[in-house]
């Protein structure tokens, strides 16, 4: 697998205005169906703007750390446009941490079945990579957000779907006629994802949390494949004798 060459780190910065609302509205149509009590916008623009504010904020500095007045500020609208369609900020977390959980998994699921299936294993850890290296990367959202609101049950559960759906992208990707367990080589790559995207978040070095990622990647990949050669050669070997 190539290296990867990681761009300088950034921090956050302030959250998007309104008019950066960002499209690819039909993603928030469905959101009053899911959280009830949101009010409907004759500007489609608004929830979209709430959300790419929140998205930068929570992300950026924290869910604990980010008042309702930041975003309203951050997106150019104001408090009671904010509460009009989040009664709560639970229910804007919940509507933050949904999106976010939407993307990554799209965005991986996109990356593996970008590949071959022998490759697919691989895919995932250029993904991991690629997106440690990003700038403003700051760890895992979900990790975060139970971290500081570990007793809100829709956090708590959010934040186990998203890695209950993470691994099953992974024993997806490590289902390929070249590997003897795929159960055991996710688990696996599932460890090197959560490790490496910890050690880049929380000693700021993506370079080294990539090296040593791609490393034992390699090192499962290979043991991998080893077995299931093995395990053909002594069939093998049987049906000979």
């Amino acid at each position: 697998m190539p290296a990867v060459a990681c761009p300088p780190r950034e921090q956050p910065g302030p959250g998007p205005q309104l008019v950066a609302a960002e499209g690819n509205l039909a993603n928030y149509l469905t959101d009053e169906l899911r959280y009830p009590g949101m009010a409907r916008t004759t500007d489609p623009r608004t929830r979209p703007a709430l959300l790419a504010a929140a998205r930068e904020l929570f992300y950026g500095h924290g869910v604990r750390a980010t008042t309702v007045d930041d975003i309203a500020a951050a997106s150019g609208l104001t408090k009671p446009t904010v509460y009009r369609h989040f009664p709560t900020k639970e229910l804007l977390v919940s509507a933050y941490l949904d999106e976010r959980a939407s993307q990554l998994h799209s965005e991986l699921r996109e990356r593996v079945e970008s590949v071959p299936p022998e490759h697919r294993p691989e895919a995932v850890v250029d993904w991991l990579c690629d997106w440690v290296c990003r700038p403003g990367f700051n760890g895992c959202a979900f990790v975060r957000a139970y971290s500081e609101l570990h007793d809100d049950p829709g956090v708590r559960e959010r934040a186990r779907r998203r890695k209950r759906g993470l691994c099953e992208l992974i024993l997806g990707a490590c289902r390929d006629p070249g590997v003897s367990d795929p159960g055991a080589l996710a688990e696996q790559l599932m460890l090197i994802v959560e490790g490496a995207t910890t050690r880049a978040f929380v000693t700021g070095d993506s370079h080294e949390a990539v090296a040593a990622a791609r490393g034992l990647a390699r090192l499962a990949l290979s043991a991998a494949r080893e077995e299931l050669d093995a395990a053909r050669g002594t069939r093998n070997g049987g049906d000979d004798e």
